[in-house]
């Protein structure tokens, strides 16, 4: 007869529960996924404005946009989208209103930029000019990417919260 006292063992199974116990949920993934991209294009985005800065300084694009105007339109687009990925990584800054305010501020960027790039090559067709339009084309394409990353984090944020 057994003892009263015996501690119960729990029976181990057979370990066919494996992949179902140790999984990582898809959202967390993706999430981890999004915010190592977004880390990694931290660079683009200095580089964006170094580049930018010293091409508008050095090689001015066209007499209707002035240097100044130049340097601040390449910052704008490449600073402020920085800032918003570095307080995006940041797990106590992330919040829809964040990501909203980055997707929108990434979306008129990238418009923004290509606008420019469009009305200097149709004013002048100079090297500094066709080197600006380039650049800010590049530009343009960075913010959009930082913008759909925004938004896939923004959904995974959203979905975390809504469980």
């Amino acid at each position: 007869m057994p003892s009263r006292y015996r501690n119960p063992q729990v029976d181990p199974g057979d370990g066919s529960d494996f992949n179902y116990r140790h999984t990582v949920d898809p959202r967390y993934k993706t999430s981890a996924a999004v915010k190592k991209t977004m880390n990694s294009s931290l660079p683009a985005f200095y580089g964006f404005l170094i580049l930018g800065l010293l091409l508008s300084f050095v090689i001015p694009a066209f007499p209707q946009l002035e240097t100044h105007s130049q340097a601040g339109i390449i910052s704008a687009t490449s600073v402020m989208p920085a800032l918003i990925v570095h307080a995006a990584l940041n797990p106590k800054m992330l919040s829809n209103t964040l990501c909203y305010f980055g997707i929108l501020w990434c979306s008129g960027g990238a418009l923004s930029l290509l606008l420019i790039a469009a009305k200097c090559l149709s004013v002048d067709q100079s090297l500094g000019t066709i080197l600006f339009a380039a650049l800010s084309s590049g530009g343009a394409v960075l913010n959009a990417f930082m913008s759909r990353k925004l938004k896939v984090l923004q959904e995974n944020a959203a979905y975390s919260k809504a469980k």
